[in-house]
C-alpha cells in the first residue's frame, strides 16, 4: 500500500506538473490561438464551407469507427461447421461398419457347403480363432466410435465456451469504439464553440462585464467537457473488461490443451487433478475479509486520483478568491 500511495503522490505531481505546462504553453500561444478561432468562426458563419467541414469530419468519424471496429463480429460459424462435419463423418462411418456386417451375413449364407467342407470350414476357424479376432475387432471399433462421439461433444461444449467469450469480446470492443467516436466528437464540438465564443466576444474595457459574459459559456464548454470525458472514460475502462476476458480464453484454452496432452499419455492422477480443477471453477467470488483484487486496487487508485484532482481545483478557486 506503501508504493501504492507514493506512485499516486508521483503521478499528482507530475499532472500538476504537466498541467503548469500547458497552461504556460496555451498562454504564449495566444496568437496563434485567437487566430485559429478566428478561422474557425468564419468557417461557421459560411454555409458552403461549414457543410464541406461538416461532411469531412461524418467521413473522418466512420473511417475512425470503421478501423476501431475492424475485425470485430466476423462469422463465427467455423467452430459449428466443424462440429457438423464430424458428426456426419461418425455417421458415415457407422454406416459402412452396418453394411460390411450386412454384406458378410449375405455371403455367409448364400454359400452351399459340404459337410466335409463345413467341417473343415470350422476346424480352420478354430484353430485361427477367427471368431475372436472379429470379436476382439468389433469391440475395438465401438470403442473407437464411443470415444469419437464424448471427443465431439467436449469439442462441443468448449467451442459453445469459446464462442461466448468471444462474444462478448466483440461486443466490449464495439461498444468501446462507440464511445470513443461519441468522446472525441463532444471534445471538438466543446473546442469548436469555445473558439466561436472567444472570436465573438463583446467589445468592453470593463473586466467584470467581460466575465459576466464570458462565465456562462465557459462553464457550459467545461460542462460539455466533462460529458465528453465520461465517454473517454468509458473507453479507457473497456480495456480492463477486454483483458480480462481475454485472460479467461487463455485459462480455458490452457486447460483444455493440458487435457488433449494428458489423454495421450494416460496418466489417471494427473487427469484427475485438471477435471477436479475444471468443476471448481467459480466467477462470483466473495471476499473474505482483508482479502482484494487488481480491479479493486486500481478501481481505488482512480478514485483516489479524482478526489486529488477535486481538491487540486478547490485550492487553485481558494487562491483566486
Amino acid at each position: 500500500m506503501n508504493r501504492l500511495l507514493k506512485r499516486q503522490e508521483v503521478r499528482f505531481v507530475l499532472g500538476t506538473a504537466i498541467a503548469v505546462l500547458l497552461g504556460m504553453g496555451l498562454y504564449n500561444a495566444q496568437p496563434l490561438l485567437v487566430s485559429y478561432f478566428s478561422t474557425v468562426a468564419k468557417i461557421l458563419q459560411d454555409e458552403n464551407s461549414f457543410f464541406i467541414a461538416t461532411l469531412i469530419l461524418t467521413f473522418m468519424a466512420a473511417f475512425l469507427l470503421n478501423y476501431v471496429n475492424k475485425g470485430i463480429g466476423e462469422s463465427k460459424n467455423k467452430n459449428v461447421n466443424s462440429y457438423e462435419e464430424l458428426k456426419s463423418e461418425l455417421d458415415s462411418l457407422k454406416q459402412e461398419f452396418n453394411q460390411l456386417v450386412t454384406n458378410d451375413s449375405k455371403d455367409l449364407n448364400g454359400v452351399l457347403l459340404t459337410s466335409k467342407e463345413r467341417q473343415e470350414l470350422i476346424d480352420n476357424a478354430k484353430k485361427k480363432i477367427v471368431g475372436n479376432t472379429l470379436l476382439a475387432a468389433d469391440l475395438s471399433l465401438k470403442n473407437d466410435i464411443n470415444s469419437f462421439r464424448n471427443q465431439i461433444e467436449i469439442s462441443k461444449h468448449y467451442n459453445d465456451i469459446v464462442y461466448r467469450l468471444e462474444n462478448e469480446i466483440n461486443r466490449l470492443n464495439r461498444r468501446g469504439g462507440v464511445n470513443l467516436v461519441l468522446g472525441a466528437f463532444i471534445a471538438f464540438c466543446g473546442i469548436l464553440y469555445l473558439g466561436y465564443s472567444v472570436t465573438n466576444a463583446i467589445n468592453t474595457n470593463d473586466k467584470l462585464e467581460y466575465i459576466l459574459h464570458m462565465a456562462p459559456k465557459l462553464s457550459f464548454v467545461i460542462v460539455v467537457e466533462l460529458f465528453a470525458y465520461f465517454f473517454l472514460k468509458l473507453y479507457k475502462n473497456g480495456f480492463d473488461e477486454v483483458k480480462y476476458f481475454q485472460n479467461e480464453l487463455t485459462n480455458i484454452d490452457s486447460k483444455v490443451l493440458a487435457i488433449k496432452f494428458l489423454k495421450g499419455i494416460r496418466n489417471e492422477d494427473l487427469m484427475g487433478e485438471v477435471i477436479k480443477n475444471l468443476m471448481a471453477t467459480e466467477r462470483n467470488f466473495v471476499l473474505e475479509k482483508g482479502q482484494t483484487t487488481v480491479s479493486l486496487e486500481k478501481e481505488k487508485i482512480s478514485m483516489d486520483g479524482d478526489k486529488n484532482i477535486v481538491e487540486a481545483l478547490k485550492e487553485i478557486l481558494k487562491f483566486k478568491k
